[in-house]
């Protein structure tokens, strides 16, 4: 069953809370592509990881399109390509991605800017697009930060029979 994560969060902790949400999904056992749009925004989450949490440690890397992910030690990758998402289980979207090609993994997490009414309606656009596919979805407020790690360990054990 495909899964959609939205994580409410603002114009100021949204790249904290995507590596919030990578953790997460690195602790529950997936890959996980932090997909972005440019290199630039590769190097800042690069960076990021390193220092969002004192208290963790995501090892991480950038890769590129045609780099084999296999049997790297990396569970958390840094990206711009749409071809690396059927090679991770989890892609968190740190940049605009095709849907299509974002489905092919399998579970997708879209940060929810509550603070900008333009993104806000965004999101809720693409919720109901993504439920009439019959898309697995589920909310993770802001308010429940510090849950997230359980939260998102309990919607990836899910079956997929519901």
């Amino acid at each position: 069953m495909k899964r959609a994560l939205f994580f409410e969060t603002s114009t100021r902790d949204r790249d904290g809370d995507i590596c919030r949400i990578s953790e997460a999904l690195c602790l529950a056992g997936c890959r996980v592509l932090i997909f972005v749009e440019s290199t630039m925004e590769a190097a800042h989450f690069d960076d990021f990881l390193w220092t969002f949490n004192k208290e963790s440690f995501v090892p991480h890397r950038i890769v590129s399109a045609g780099e084999n992910l296999n049997g790297v030690m990396e569970k958390v990758f840094i990206g711009m390509e749409e071809v690396l998402f059927p090679e991770v289980d989890a892609v968190v979207c740190g940049g605009k991605a095709d849907l299509e090609a974002l489905l092919k993994a399998h579970t997708v997490a879209f940060p929810v800017i509550m603070d900008d009414e333009r993104k806000r309606q965004e999101s809720r656009s693409l919720w109901k697009r993504l439920q009439r596919q019959g898309i697995f979805l589920h909310h993770l407020p802001a308010s429940e930060k510090k849950e997230w790690g359980s939260r998102v360990r309990e919607v990836l054990e899910r079956r997929d029979d519901g």
